[in-house]
């Protein structure tokens, strides 16, 4: 495979960064230490579309689009997440708010009246700042429908699942505390029938927790490894987590080890002490994906 130059802009200062797609894939969202919200045009050059800052502006520090919606930050951002529909996002701060906004994109006219490409801007107005915690949000994630947004941070072993119709109504999810998932959460994974949130634990935790019931459900055996990542399988029957020393595949309902994900050379890497090497390089998997058809990317 070719190898391109990965051009490298900075919209942040350094520190904690939330980061969001929408959903077709033109806008990515982010959020950053600087207490700002910026969003940029990821759409691919073309004819029909103005030349992307990432490109016109290469080498440089060029002055991103800072969302109006940023003002209403104080404290660093370090979660982000775009709803399915490309029509609400949601930001998460370090004074503990979860805020939910409106979000809509539109093209503008081109500058340069001979020519026919377009920008594209995105802004939003706030619906609601709430679920309060106890201390920084930490992660973000809206359920495949939209319905619910699942929401989590340094409050240890809390989760908070905020109705997005009704955004006053927050189910608030607690671990036990002789818990293993009693900590702080990094990351959350809706599934994708919406039934459960699976999450990672600053050190190392993998969790499942009901949103039907209501109830933290249980804490993944990863057989002495520490969670890394997570996601769902496309049709919701298993889980990946990336930990320390591979990628862990679990079933649903089980929710227990049950074997190492097959490495690049379709080996079953089923040794503690060999991990995931052939793959991650290093035995770590720090980032986890389903392609649609059902393998790992």
């Amino acid at each position: 495979m070719r190898a391109n130059n990965v051009v490298m802009n900075f919209a942040h200062t350094p520190g904690p960064c939330g980061a969001a797609v929408s959903s077709d894939g033109t806008v990515l969202v982010t959020g950053g230490s600087d207490a700002s919200v910026r969003a940029h045009d990821i759409r691919g050059k073309s004819d029909k579309v103005a030349e992307p800052w990432w490109i016109k502006n290469a080498g440089n520090e060029p002055e991103l689009p800072e969302m109006a919606i940023g003002e209403l930050h104080e404290t660093p951002i370090s979660a982000v997440a775009i709803a399915p529909n490309d029509k609400t996002m949601a930001t998460g701060s370090d004074d503990g708010f979860v805020r939910i906004f409106s979000f809509s994109t539109e093209e503008l006219p081109p500058e340069d009246p001979k020519s026919d490409c377009h920008t594209l801007k995105a802004d939003g107005d706030l619906v609601i700042a709430c679920a309060r915690f106890g201390g920084p949000v930490r992660a973000l994630d809206f359920s495949p429908t939209g319905a619910f947004l699942a929401a989590a941070g340094e409050e240890p072993g809390v989760l908070k699942v905020i109705m997005t119709a009704q955004p006053s109504n927050v189910n608030i999810l607690r671990c036990g505390e002789k818990e293993k998932g009693r900590e702080a959460i990094i990351a959350l994974a809706f599934d994708p029938s919406s039934d459960f949130v699976a999450s990672v634990g600053e050190h190392g935790s993998a969790c499942v927790w009901s949103v039907e019931s209501g109830t933290f459900l249980s804490t993944i055996e990863l057989n002495d490894r520490l969670a890394k990542s997570i996601t769902w399988s496309p049709d919701g029957s298993e889980l990946v987590v990336g930990t320390n020393k591979g990628a862990v595949v679990v079933h649903r309902g089980t929710w227990v080890f049950d074997h190492l994900l097959k490495d690049a050379g379709g080996g079953e890497d089923d040794d503690d002490d060999v991990g995931f090497s052939e793959v991650s390089g290093k035995g770590t998997v720090t980032a986890v994906s389903w392609s649609s058809s059902g393998r790992i990317c």
